[in-house]
């Protein structure tokens, strides 16, 4: 009979292993596809959003065809069952609520008393904790550290695959385009090689033009494509785990205290730091009698 309940145990015990085995495998496999987004506004505004090999488009959205009578009188007893149902559960939420006050206010008052009885029968003493204790400018200054050690890896986490970008500068003049145009040039000359160097970027086509022909406001189009591989994000969160202990055992180390001691000897003489006072009090005395 023992040995018939210990091996269903031990079967039970085996699935439920396999499953949670299975399930993280499943996941880890999850993880090593790319997750991306393409967003586009050349003309109509387009969103894609991309998991290995599927493609969902949330812009532009699909034109549905105007419904009939019937349909119309279909969809609005649905809205009224709907709203029926709605009041139904906020009902009974409010009441599921309103019973968790209840419970939670006799909880306290028990907890209250409960308290009251154990300080009446021994004082409560306060223990602080270590941890409490330590001071947190080291642990502060050891996750800026980690931060800006794992910088370089986060910034090459995102491929941009493909950037196309174009930037027409228009003004209310041709000199004022001019002008702008200028400060234009000069801030992408600045900012767009940095962050060639800071992110991972494939394809790119940027193009910065000015309009002297036309006014009005500038404008500005963009085609991007991004992915990421969540599996990637594992890496990252290890690597600042190391960084991180790291520049704790730099910047969190604990001073050492040390305590002086004083012994007093049987002649009533105090020894401290190795000097006794029985020698200083013995040359006073033959002083006197000389």
């Amino acid at each position: 009979m023992l040995w018939t309940v210990l091996k269903i145990v031990l079967t039970v015990l085996g699935c439920v292993l396999g499953l949670v085995l299975v399930l993280c495998a499943l996941i880890l496999i999850a993880c090593c596809f790319n997750v991306g987004v393409r967003f586009s506004n050349f003309g109509e505004k387009l969103l894609v959003i991309r998991y290995g090999l599927l493609r969902f488009r949330i812009l532009p959205k699909k034109e549905k065809p105007e419904p009939t009578e019937e349909e119309r009188l279909r969809e609005e007893k649905k809205k009224a069952r709907r709203a029926e149902r709605k009041k139904r559960r906020q009902e009974k939420r409010r009441l599921r609520r309103e019973k968790r006050k209840v419970r939670k206010a006799i909880r306290r008052e028990r907890k209250k008393a409960r308290e009251a009885a154990k300080a009446k029968k021994k004082p409560k003493l306060s223990h602080k904790a270590d941890w409490l204790s330590e001071p947190t400018e080291g642990k502060t200054r050891a996750i800026v550290e980690s931060v800006f050690d794992v910088l370089p890896k986060a910034g090459k986490l995102i491929h941009f695959e493909d950037i196309e970008f174009e930037w027409v500068i228009r003004g209310e003049n041709p000199a004022r385009t001019g002008i702008a145009y200028g400060r234009a040039a000069e801030l992408f000359g600045i900012v767009y090689p940095q962050a060639q160097r800071i992110l991972w970027i494939g394809k790119h086509r940027v193009r910065v033009n000015a309009d002297f022909a036309h006014g009005g406001k500038s404008s500005a189009a963009v085609d991007i494509t991004a992915l990421l591989r969540p599996i990637r994000l594992v890496g990252l969160a290890i690597s600042f785990v190391r960084a991180f202990l790291k520049n704790k055992r730099r910047y969190c180390k604990k001073a050492k205290i040390t305590h002086t001691t004083f012994r007093m000897k049987p002649n009533g003489g105090k020894k401290h730091g190795g000097k006794t006072e029985n020698k200083r009090a013995s040359a006073g005395n033959d002083r006197k009698g000389s």
